[in-house]
Parts: structure tokens; C-alpha cells; sequence
């Protein structure tokens, strides 16, 4: 795995991947319930349809990332930096919810 990685449609259910530079990786349809996803780099990574139920992504780089429509139910955001991501119709969390944890801005999109 790493940066540009095709991960779509993978299922890494309860995988450790904290730390790992996964930019501009595609992980869209991904299997992600229970990871583990501290401290990762997922910048402008494609997270279109993954499912997150239940993965910790304290302190991981979603900047510019593609999450549209993915499962954030019991996502743990905390100091997630969701600069500039696109977070359109994601389930499990309101944009209330994701403010409240993580790190927006202007450009994310709800």
C-alpha cells in the first residue's frame, strides 16, 4: 500500500493502517468497519461508498478527500483534518457532528 494505492472495492475490515501514507489512494466501495486509521495520510484520497462504521481516524489527513455517501455511524473524527473534503450526503454523522470533532473549513463541502 501507499501513496495512489487501488484499494476500491477492498475489504480491510479491523486492519491496522495508522501512519500509512494512503494519498490519492482510491478506496472507493472499501470495506474500512473497525480500522484503524490514526495519524494516516489520505489526502485527496476517493472514499466514494466506503463503509467506516466504527473506524478511528483521530488526527488522520482527509484533505480534499472524496467521502460522498460513505458510512461515518460510530467514525471516530477527532482532529481529522476534513480541509476542502467532500462530504455530500455521508451517513451516520450530521455536518453538526463532524464540526463538533474535526477540522473544516470553508471549502469542505456538506
Amino acid at each position: 500500500m501507499g501513496p495512489r494505492a487501488d484499494l476500491s472495492n477492498s475489504t480491510l475490515t479491523d486492519e491496522n493502517l495508522a501512519d500509512a501514507d494512503l494519498s490519492i489512494a482510491d478506496l472507493s466501495n472499501a470495506d474500512l468497519v473497525g480500522a484503524t486509521l490514526t495519524g494516516t495520510d489520505l489526502t485527496l484520497a476517493e472514499l466514494v461508498d466506503a463503509d467506516m462504521n466504527l473506524a478511528d481516524l483521530t488526527d488522520a489527513n482527509l484533505s480534499h478527500a472524496n467521502l460522498t455517501r460513505a458510512n461515518l455511524t460510530n467514525t471516530n473524527l477527532r482532529r481529522a483534518n476534513l480541509s476542502g473534503a467532500n462530504l455530500r450526503d455521508v451517513q451516520g454523522m450530521t455536518p453538526a457532528q463532524i464540526r463538533a470533532v474535526a477540522i473544516t473549513d470553508a471549502t469542505t463541502k456538506f
